[in-house]
């Protein structure tokens, strides 16, 4: 039986194809072959009306490189994507499985840290499916990246100058997720009431100021609403 192994490192593949021998096939992906569009009717890539539907097209750069994997699938009897044990891996190979899936072979993941012949031996009696979990963790940091990159980026360099650029935000954007999260998570409800008043020297251009206590006694704020409802109340204004 004929196996392709597709890794993602050119140079890793040679090592690893002189040690599993001429049963299998080792390419190399050469990293990610589909990212998210850019540009044209699909926009930034991403359906913002459409639950943020992602669409993918295949890199310029990799079209050649999928063209021989694909020349290499038909030659084998089973599919293994060894890319990186990571959520960028996992990403690539599930990539890769979508575009092979109509050959009708059986595409499994394969998984090592190490390029050893112990471990690569071991590695192709363990594969699994592509865990769509790190698959799914991957999409939403690039989808993130892609909205608040295409979108912020514009703003920051109206404002501040050509040089400046939102750039990569997963860490930054999940970290402000997780902290609302939680904020939400504990929250408990309370009722409360505001006070705020429109002040003006000349009846034409006034502004809202508002107390910034939090007033949670009803008789306590109906007081205060009282004295500052006189026809006698003076405000002055410090700042």
């Amino acid at each position: 039986m004929k196996t392709l192994v597709i890794v993602e490192s050119p140079a890793k593949g040679d090592k690893i194809q002189k040690y599993l021998g001429k049963d299998y096939v080792v390419v190399a992906s050469k990293g990610h072959i589909a990212d998210l569009a850019k540009g044209g009717k699909y926009g930034i890539g991403v359906d913002i009306v459409n639950n943020f539907k992602p669409h993918y097209v295949i890199s310029e750069d990799r079209i050649d490189t999928l063209n021989n994997i694909m020349k290499a699938a038909k030659t084998c009897d089973q599919i293994f994507i060894a890319s990186d044990p990571d959520r960028e891996g996992e990403a690539i190979a599930w990539h890769l499985a979508k575009r092979l899936e109509d050959f009708g072979k059986p595409i499994k993941r394969m998984v090592f840290n190490e390029i050893k012949k112990d471990k690569l031996l071991k590695a192709v009696k363990d594969v699994r499916d592509i865990d769509m979990n790190l698959f799914h963790s991957q999409e939403a940091r690039r989808i993130l990246d892609r909205l608040v990159g295409f979108m912020a980026s514009p703003f920051l360099m109206n404002c501040i100058g050509p040089k400046l650029s939102a750039g990569r935000v997963q860490s930054v954007v999940t970290r402000m997720v997780i902290d609302r999260e939680r904020e939400i998570e504990e929250f408990v409800p309370e009722t409360f009431w505001t006070i705020q008043v429109n002040l003006s020297s000349d009846n034409k251009n006034g502004f809202f100021t508002k107390y910034s206590g939090k007033l949670t006694d009803l008789k306590t704020a109906e007081s205060i609403r009282n004295k500052l409802s006189a026809a006698n109340a003076k405000f002055t204004v410090t700042n």
